[in-house]
């Protein structure tokens, strides 16, 4: 969904702007540089469940469905109730 929104201004900004697009190509080889010196994280069986249930919120966000602290507060909840605390 967040790819359909190229008309966002501030995308536009970002790729023509020469310094922006250094920035990433910079942040990209670091990122590759420490995934070279990483190791694996253990998961949560919850993990994907909560990376779906972040996801879903920050599309409405996004999208302007819902108010930042609100989408935030929704995420909260239903994670929680997802994970029974």
């Amino acid at each position: 969904m967040q790819q359909s929104r190229l008309d966002w201004s501030p995308m536009k900004s970002i790729y023509k702007n020469a310094e922006a697009i250094k920035g990433m190509e910079e942040a990209a080889a670091a990122y590759e540089k420490s995934l070279l010196n990483s190791h694996i994280v253990p998961r949560s069986p919850f993990t994907d469940e909560v990376e779906r249930i972040c996801a879903m919120h920050m599309d409405k966000i996004l999208h302007g469905g819902v108010g930042v602290k609100q989408g935030l507060d929704d995420a909260y909840k239903e994670i929680k109730a997802t994970l029974k605390w």
